[in-house]
């Protein structure tokens, strides 16, 4: 296997340690999303985001709405969003309350243990 590596000059200002941290904060996010999309769409199919949106509805708390991130995406023709569905365009709050819905929980506690434990995790990370 080749391994390229790569260099990367940072702003003194910006220490190495915050940039490793985003890093994992991104792959973080980008495994939650991927996890809620493929167990909302082998359970619910093509209602897997009215699944989602109804969780968004009952949390009181809908955040930007999909539809407004869509359309400032594509206002930015150089940096894309790689998906086109609209779970793709969810905070990483509007995406734990999808997985904190009562009704949605079951698909994923296989994944994250108990709802207790992650919101302590979580807390930790905040």
């Amino acid at each position: 296997m080749l391994m390229h590596q790569h260099t990367v000059v940072l702003p003194r200002e910006v220490p190495l340690e915050s940039v490793t941290a985003y890093a994992r904060l991104f792959q973080l996010e980008t495994w939650l999303r991927e996890m809620i999309y493929l167990e909302l769409k082998a359970h619910h199919g093509p209602h897997c985001w009215t699944q989602a949106d109804e969780a968004l509805r009952r949390s009181n708390s809908h955040g930007i709405p999909p539809e407004k991130s869509i359309t400032r995406d594509k206002k930015h023709p150089h940096m894309p969003t790689p998906e086109n569905d609209p779970l793709w365009f969810l905070s990483f709050e509007a995406l734990l309350k999808i997985v904190f819905d009562d009704q949605l929980w079951p698909l994923f506690a296989p994944y994250l243990t108990t709802k207790e434990l992650l919101r302590a995790r979580l807390t930790e990370i905040t």
